[in-house]
This record gives structure tokens, C-alpha cells and sequence, in this order.
């Protein structure tokens, strides 16, 4: 399978939350930012564990469930997605 672009994971992101917030929300529509913020929170979450700011990263690769992705790549893809999550 292709990896996807940081601008489809970010909608793919922006999406799978806008399933769960319109539950939490009982079913009534909610606006985009609201969604969009919950993305932004998970991936600036990922991104204080790429920065050190959490206990797992004492390696230097992340397994991003097919192939190894040497750190800085996956902090630089991170800071990517989170980008176009701003920008959806």
C-alpha cells in the first residue's frame, strides 16, 4: 500500500474525529474547527513524544506499521500533517 500524502493523512485524521466528536456531540453536527482541533491535539501529542517530551522515545526510529522511519523523518512528517490540518 502507498503511503499517503501529509495533506491525505491529514484529512484521514481530520475525518476519523469528526466521527466520534459528532457522536459526543449527540449526533448534531459540529463545526470544522472543533474537529480540526482534536486532529491538532493528537498530532502535537506525537509530536512531544518525537521531542523528547515523553518516556518512549529512546530510539532513533519510528515503525509506522510496514517499514522503520528514522526519527527525524517522522518529526518532519508529524510537523507536515499538522500543517495541512491547519490549513483544511
Amino acid at each position: 500500500m502507498p503511503q499517503l500524502t501529509p495533506a491525505e493523512e491529514a484529512k484521514q485524521l481530520v475525518d476519523k474525529y469528526r466521527t466520534y466528536v459528532v457522536m459526543w456531540a449527540g449526533g448534531t453536527e459540529v463545526s470544522n474547527e472543533n474537529v480540526k482541533q482534536c486532529a491538532l491535539i493528537a498530532v502535537d501529542e506525537m509530536l512531544k513524544e518525537a521531542n523528547g517530551d515523553g518516556f518512549s522515545w529512546n530510539i532513533n526510529c519510528y515503525w509506522d506499521g510496514e517499514k522503520y522511519i528514522p526519527h527525524k523523518e517522522w518529526k518532519e512528517r508529524l510537523e507536515q500533517i499538522k500543517q495541512q490540518i491547519q490549513s483544511i
